[in-house]
């Protein structure tokens, strides 16, 4: 068995991360990301058990993080159930929130969520659709109680698939941490105001 270095291990787990990123887990190539590593796959072998190791050590601390993240932010909404937070607030939070969009929203998030078919985190998506869906519905709830209308759970699933492409293309696209920040921050803006200005519709009946 031949010593494990650090260099080597580093530049399989890189490859690999590219290779998970362009094909998904089913599709990537143990033997060309190996290749692209400049080892052997006999070698790449000596560190890790399989692909699905390899998959999850890379994939482990995202998930962790986006855990943390849904915690936290559920955590938020709790606090501020049942007001209505005006758009200046909105938007000192999202001040708070942008510093650490790099540290949530990598490529490794949108492997979890495109690319995970096939391993233990194949359920990001729906996870995180049904996250988004909560939270929709803690404000739809409350437009109901305003304008004494009921929402389809089908409304509120189809705001939150498609929020969520949104955010993937952004993700899949842009190549600068800054560019990103800002492009995320705009687009959750404009996904708060979207729901805002629904219940304003409503409210008024204009």
């Amino acid at each position: 068995m031949q010593v494990q270095k650090e260099e080597v291990r580093d530049a399989i787990i890189e490859k690999a991360a590219d290779a998970f990123f362009q094909h998904g887990f089913e599709k990537a190539s143990i033997r060309k990301i190996a290749k692209e590593a400049g080892t052997t796959i006999g070698n790449l072998y000596n560190y890790f058990e399989n692909k699905e190791e390899l998959f999850y050590i890379i994939m482990k601390p995202t998930y962790d993080r986006f855990i943390n993240f849904m915690n936290e932010h559920h955590n938020h909404q709790e606090h501020h159930e049942g007001q209505w937070i005006n758009p200046g607030e909105i938007q000192d939070l999202l001040k708070e929130m942008i510093n650490d969009l790099d540290r949530v929203f990598t490529r490794e998030l949108v492997i979890l969520i495109d690319g995970s078919k096939g391993t233990r985190y194949e359920h990001v998506r729906e996870e995180l659709i049904l996250f988004l869906i909560e939270h929709l519905n803690g404000h739809l709830s409350e437009i109901a109680q305003l304008t004494n209308r009921q929402f389809q759970p089908e409304f509120s699933r189809a705001i939150a698939s498609g929020f969520l492409d949104g955010l993937l293309s952004i993700l899949k696209t842009v190549c600068s941490t800054e560019e990103m920040k800002t492009l995320i921050g705009q687009y959750i803006l404009f996904y708060i105001f979207g729901i805002m200005g629904f219940a304003w519709t409503e409210k008024t009946g204009r």
